[in-house]
């Protein structure tokens, strides 16, 4: 089926990051990531949004600086719900979602 929505593509970030301030979709420097935005464009998305796990949700656009916080971390110290709801707020203030078809890779 073949929406007729305008499209988001949500990214995952990455542990290596360029060593100074840069543009979310241009801070994170893994091979994986570089395919999945590469991937991302071929959805002629209307956003791009980078999940971070210390920023939460970003913009592509965003300029950030790099930082050490992991998932993994987020995890271990039982803030991943927080994380979530942190992200869901996010997005829903960024944009009506209910308009969109939402992608994650």
């Amino acid at each position: 089926m073949v929406s007729l929505l305008p499209r988001i593509v949500i990214l995952c970030s990455s542990n290596r990051k360029a060593p100074q301030p840069a543009p979310a979709l241009e801070l994170y420097r893994s091979e994986f990531f570089r395919l999945g935005r590469s991937y991302a464009y071929t959805f002629e998305p209307e956003h791009i949004f980078i999940l971070s796990a210390a920023y939460g949700l970003l913009s592509a656009e965003q300029e950030i600086a790099p930082y050490t916080m992991t998932m993994s971390a987020l995890a271990k110290e039982g803030d991943l719900p927080v994380w979530k709801d942190e992200v869901l707020r996010q997005l829903n203030k960024s944009l009506d979602i209910q308009k969109y078809e939402i992608i994650v890779l």
